[in-house]
């Protein structure tokens, strides 16, 4: 924060403290580029940073492939295949591993139409078979 101080005082107009203090300070530093002063306004504008961002990849992660490995084709309850797994968090087996790979069409629903039914089951597909195989 001490560019953006020494900016506001080179332009004359000292500020008591940074306008980010407390909420950025301690993650982004700012230089003197960031700032354009026009007439009664002063425009900020600073560079992007790099954000880890949950993204759908085509590559298949580790965890799916663990749940392949432990799926066949008769056909398991989440409840068994998170028990396989050996995951105990239930959010994090439904977004890590079981959705990941009913998108990539590498298990499939029994029930489509009623993805929240008790009897629902999740079979390995064509493609999901090709993967374990594969390696």
């Amino acid at each position: 924060m001490k560019n953006h101080q020494l900016m506001v005082e080179e332009e004359g107009r000292p500020l008591p403290t940074p306008p980010f203090q407390g909420l950025f300070a301690d993650r982004i530093e700012i230089g003197k580029e960031c700032f354009r002063f026009m007439g009664n306004f002063i425009r900020m504008t600073f560079p992007a940073s790099e954000v880890v961002t949950p993204q759908v990849t085509e590559q298949v992660t580790e965890q799916v492939l663990n749940l392949l490995a432990v799926a066949d084709q008769t056909g398991r309850t989440s409840t068994e295949l998170m028990a396989l797994v050996g995951i105990k968090h239930r959010p994090t087996f439904l977004y890590n591993y079981l959705q990941p790979a009913v998108d990539k069409g590498l298990l499939a629903m029994t029930i489509p139409d009623k993805p929240k039914s008790s009897k629902q089951r999740y079979v390995l597909t064509a493609l999901g078979k090709r993967m374990v195989n594969k390696d």
